[in-house]
């Protein structure tokens, strides 16, 4: 009877692992999913938290959310990997305090501070690696089919890691390319979905081009309405020059101005007052999550979700997929139950895209070289291919750098 009740359930109920479920901000996941037709579905949620008393209150509040749903939690991954269909990968391995190494490192080093970009987000892949690979074990070990929908940053060397340690269903998420067509289709005041596009991009730097509307293209009219002003950052002679319109971390390449990052500070304390909400009021969202946008739950993660799992039908996504040679690359893909299809008519870049992108593949491939062997070296080579690092002494970045990454650094900046 036990065995027969077990096969009927796992023939009904799928699975959702979500490691990092201990962060506060897991209730805005939790938000969108009970938005979602899988909220009507026979689900199961296990959230992983090192906080055993927080990821119980976010669970408390993902069971008031999800009431058609079991809702459980735990602090090792071993329990919550048990068979599981689908994981969401989020956990930020040295938590905010990494995170704040990194901005001191970038402080140091006079660049800008960015958990996926420059030095700091290599600073934090070689980190996660010894992580990622004993994650990659846990997901051979426990659920070798599952899908792993990655967000943890920097988001293409940690999608090649666990790739690289034998998880090929490994999926990289990223909410950019989405965002941005949603914002030029305010901007042209159409209906986001009539708006088709081409995308080229790798690692947070992604370019939207091609883009028309009802077979007409629209990037003429768009500068003509930009004129003097700016579109999320970005004239209108640069938009132009590209024939695209990059994504928002475009502009940590072409400011010459480096502003301090400060973030982890500010997520420290809105953590805090997130959990005090919640405590007070278990069951109400807090107002505080409000202060942080998370539109990656919203667009990203949860149409994956529906979409792998069948709950939606296929439809195109952006996705990050590592390939044979160990790059991750980003573009779109039709996703199905249980399918990702490169099947789309790739579309070349304009010019001026097609030269960045030389220079983003020839850095991405210098830093993960550096990341899987931290040697000065390849730290030096990764350094030299970064252009956010132009002009710098590279030899004494990476002095700076080694510093940081053997941990004495800490206090520093």
């Amino acid at each position: 009877m036990w065995l027969r009740a077990r096969i009927l359930r796992g023939a009904l109920m799928k699975t959702l692992a979500v490691l990092g479920g201990g962060s506060p901000y897991t209730l805005q996941l939790c938000e969108q999913l009970a938005s979602s037709p899988m909220a009507g579905e026979a689900w199961e949620l296990r959230l992983q938290g090192r906080n055993q008393a927080v990821t119980s209150q976010i669970a408390h509040f993902a069971q008031s959310r999800l009431p058609r749903w079991k809702v459980s939690h735990d602090t090792t991954a071993q329990r919550v990997l048990d068979g599981a269909d689908y994981v969401v990968h989020q956990a930020r391995y040295g938590g905010l305090e990494g995170r704040h190494e990194g901005e001191s490192l970038g402080r140091a080093l006079g660049v800008a501070a960015d958990e996926t970009l420059g030095p700091s987000g290599l600073l934090a892949a070689i980190r996660c690696l010894p992580y990622i690979a004993e994650l990659a074990e846990l997901l051979q070990r426990f659920c070798p089919q599952a899908w792993v929908l990655n967000i943890t940053n920097p988001l293409s060397l940690t999608t090649s890691q666990l790739f690289l340690q034998g998880h090929a269903r490994c999926i990289g998420i990223c909410e950019l390319p989405t965002v941005t067509q949603r914002q030029i289709a305010a901007r042209l005041n159409l209906p986001y979905e009539q708006l088709q596009w081409a995308y080229t991009g790798l690692n947070h730097r992604g370019f939207l081009h091609d883009l028309t509307h009802a077979g007409q293209p629209v990037l003429p009219r768009l500068v003509s309405l930009l004129k003097s002003q700016s579109f999320t950052g970005f004239d209108a002679a640069l938009i132009e020059e590209l024939q695209a319109v990059p994504t928002k971390y475009f502009r940590l390449l072409v400011s010459t101005k480096v502003e301090e990052n400060h973030r982890s500070t500010q997520l420290v304390d809105l953590r805090t007052e997130i959990l005090k909400q919640l405590e007070q009021a278990p069951l109400r969202y807090p107002p505080a999550l409000e202060q942080r946008p998370m539109p990656w739950y919203e667009l990203a993660v949860v149409p994956m979700l529906e979409a792998l799992s069948g709950a939606r039908q296929p439809c195109v996504l952006p996705i990050n997929l590592c390939a044979a040679d160990g790059m991750t690359r980003e573009f779109l893909a039709t996703v199905s139950c249980g399918t990702v299809n490169d099947d789309l008519p790739h579309t070349p870049p304009p010019t001026a895209v097609a030269k960045w992108m030389q220079v983003f593949e020839a850095h991405e491939a210098s830093s993960l070289s550096a990341c899987l062997d931290p040697t000065g070296a390849n730290i030096e080579a990764a350094f030299a291919a970064d252009p956010l690092m132009a002009n710098r002494d590279l030899k004494a970045a990476v002095a700076t750098f080694q510093t940081y990454l053997s941990g004495d650094a800490h206090g520093h900046a």
